[in-house]
């Protein structure tokens, strides 16, 4: 057998060394959490928990979820048995109507990637009314791009819209669950003014638990177009329209050398560069018609040239066709146009 590392310098072996380390530290690995960590389950009713899975360090397989041993009566239910973390799945528990009363440990256990790891969640079975509760998310909204708080954002889910502090941070708190406290699904979003909305938060609400949710938006940027418009010939086209339409819309009128400028123009969600189709038109001169792209705090320029309109004369005689004589007093229509 070949030593490798005999072959390295000492300093190398150390730092060899080192690196072996680091790799058995950052081995792939995934969180398990149930959630709530206890709850009542009535006789003949229902309750249900939600089980959520995260990745660490790369983690990438799929998770199989199971419970452990239930007491006679209790049936257990995943809404997904299988999970890609990042991964959620409601557990249902069912109690007979026989089922004994007392307590006892619920535990889940994930098994994926060679790993298996195990929550628990303690279950009351008892008689009684199901006191009503609510979940909560709280959290942050920050700046994409320089990461600092947004101060001026609103978090928006259900019929609730929670204006951050001065930090940036929110607190939505009383969100109804579903029956018997059953975790309910909620998306969660933060706008703000001079901002793109954040994506949708898919969360749930779970019984007297704050779910964390931290939001980020990207500040809106915006383009402009200036140029020149002339007519054919030579010379400048003052006072006429320029228009803009696309992502959104903007209106100039050149000035008296022609020059036109449209600030503020829009771009696609995330600040992608947005095309706009450009009209400019005045009186006597053909509409002229081109497209422009619009980036980010950059300037296009578009120089624009007006063709006159001109007219044409018609002349003839009109005949009577019987007697080939001059046709007195008749009207002559000419139909046409120009576009």
């Amino acid at each position: 057998m070949i030593d490798v590392f005999a072959r390295l310098p000492r300093g190398w072996r150390w730092l060899a060394g080192l690196v072996l380390v680091f790799r058995a530290i950052a081995a792939p690995e995934f969180t398990l959490t149930v959630e709530p960590s206890s709850l009542t389950l009535v006789p003949g009713r229902q309750s249900s928990l939600l089980i959520s899975t995260s990745p660490l360090d790369g983690f990438s397989n799929q998770v199989a979820l199971a419970t452990g041993p239930l007491p006679s009566g209790i049936t257990a239910q995943f809404s997904s048995q299988t999970l890609q973390p990042p991964g959620a799945s409601v557990l249902t528990l069912s109690a007979a109507t026989n089922a004994a009363i007392g307590s006892f440990s619920l535990s889940v256990i994930a098994i994926g990637g060679g790993i298996t790891n195990t929550a628990s969640s303690g279950v009351i079975v008892n008689f009684g009314l199901i006191k009503l509760c609510t979940g909560a998310f709280t959290g942050s909204v920050t700046d994409t791009e320089t990461g600092l708080p947004v101060t001026n954002a609103t978090v928006r889910t259900y019929y609730f819209n929670q204006p951050v502090d001065a930090h940036g941070t929110y607190l939505i708190d009383g969100i109804p669950l579903g029956d018997d406290n059953s975790p309910q699904p909620y998306y969660v979003q933060a706008i703000a003014e001079g901002y793109f909305p954040s994506q949708s938060v898919y969360s749930y609400a779970i019984c007297n638990v704050t779910n964390p949710i931290d939001l980020q938006v990207l500040r809106q940027r915006y383009g402009s177009v200036s140029g020149t418009v002339t007519i054919a010939g030579g010379g400048p086209a003052a006072g006429a329209r320029v228009s803009l339409s696309g992502v959104g819309s903007g209106v100039a009128t050149t000035d008296a050398s022609g020059h036109y400028q449209v600030t503020n123009l829009a771009l696609n969600n995330g600040n992608v560069p947005a095309n706009y189709s450009l009209v400019v038109s005045t009186n006597n001169y053909w509409s002229a018609y081109t497209n422009v792209t619009i980036i980010a705090d950059s300037n296009a320029v578009v120089d624009v040239r007006l063709v006159p309109v001109c007219g044409g004369n018609v002349s003839g005689q009109v005949l009577l066709a019987d007697t080939l004589q001059p046709a007195t007093n008749a009207f002559v229509y000419i139909y046409g146009g120009h576009g």
